[in-house]
């Protein structure tokens, strides 16, 4: 389950061209399992064992490690276009895991050990967003051990659905070349469409002008400037507003930081 949710997204993500976890349906992998199986495939009646494994698991639904996988992919692509050796991104990428691992671990244990947990969520004293996840996805796992459930014949009927949905739009746009519509959209639309729909609207109806009055040679010559765009607004959401954040000032304690 893990491995299609991962390659899943890493081919919408290659296909729509956003950068972004929300891609992933979020809370839907560890759920999805439970009612195609059935609660009952994983631990009989206050078997507590296998669904606090599952309780433990539950993270993965938040997209992260998928965007991992894709955010390789990117990197690779990047060096396939820039001649560079795959094998020297291999290592960057292969130091990049133990860099990112101590510092996380060095950044996370000394803030709860010097100010405790309730900094998460801005230091609200009740831990945050990420507290209530917790102990949502324990009452989840915990109301499943307590009364398991059977398999959901409706849930295989909508993936059924969905498989076919996607099967039909895939064939209909290596027919029909120019139809507007694709099934990575619908993929979307259903996760977290309301995120998007803004976004990409304004960039079709951009990239649309830009094709019809400029041509492909202008397409390609202003791509570097929506590029920039992009970089720009990681860069400073992701590193200058992180940086700002740390130093204390009173000014910038009501900026909020964009974490994705």
């Amino acid at each position: 389950m893990f491995m299609v949710g991962a390659i899943g997204h890493a081919r919408v993500r290659a296909i729509a061209g956003a950068a972004t976890p929300w891609l992933f349906p979020h809370s839907c992998m560890t759920e999805t399992y439970v009612r195609l199986a059935g609660a009952k495939s994983i631990g009989a009646e206050q078997q507590w064992r296998p669904f606090t494994a599952l309780f433990n698991v539950r993270w993965i639904d938040r997209g992260y490690p998928h965007s991992a996988l894709a955010a390789q992919l990117e990197s690779y692509n990047m060096a396939r276009r820039s001649n560079m050796d795959f094998g020297s991104m291999s290592k960057i990428l292969l130091w990049a895991v133990p860099i990112g691992l101590i510092v996380g671990w060095w950044m996370h244990l000394t803030v709860f050990y010097d100010h405790g947990a309730n900094v998460l969520g801005g230091g609200s004293g009740v831990g945050g967003v990420r507290v209530q996840y917790a102990n949502t996805d324990a009452t989840w796992a915990l109301g499943l051990g307590a009364n398991p459930t059977l398999m959901n014949t409706s849930a295989w009927w909508a993936t059924g659905i969905g498989f076919l949905l996607t099967a039909i739009g895939l064939l209909l746009r290596n027919i029909f070349l120019q139809i507007p519509f694709h099934p990575a959209g619908l993929v979307i639309a259903f996760s977290h469409g309301q995120r998007f729909w803004a976004p990409f609207g304004i960039v079709w109806l951009i990239k649309g002008l830009l094709l019809r009055i400029g041509g492909v040679a202008s397409y390609r010559r202003l791509m570097p400037g929506f590029l920039g765009l992009v970089i720009g607004h990681y860069f400073f959401t992701g590193i200058v507003m992180g940086l700002a954040k740390m130093t204390g000032l009173e000014i910038f304690d009501k900026i909020p930081i964009i974490w994705f």
